[in-house]
């Protein structure tokens, strides 16, 4: 995958301007999962795609989905944790200028 990216200028451009529009969200659990953004977003494009190149209805992508699911959850309450230190330091500060 990254041969051809490499291979074909553009179509790196593309993949890592698309990338980098991706939410906070999605980009802290790609960074959980070690993975770059462009490289999930060939991913996400092979995925779509292959059942057609192979001949089959699906592909069998669940390991991948609950390794995803699983970093999102992780994210979420960090994200959410950050959220409540975030609201409990403005309050104090408001509080100090009162």
């Amino acid at each position: 995958m990254w041969q051809v990216a490499f291979n074909h200028g553009p179509l790196l451009a593309r993949a890592c301007q698309y990338s980098a529009m991706f939410s906070p969200l999605k980009l802290a659990a790609l960074a959980k999962l070690n993975f770059l953004p462009s490289w999930w977003f060939f991913r996400e494009g092979a995925m779509k795609g292959l059942p057609e190149m192979i001949g089959e209805r699906m592909v069998d992508d669940g390991e991948m989905q609950r390794e995803w699911k699983e970093a999102v959850c992780w994210c979420m309450g960090i994200l959410g944790e950050r959220a409540d230190v975030k609201a409990a330091v403005g309050k104090a500060e408001q509080g100090k200028t009162e």
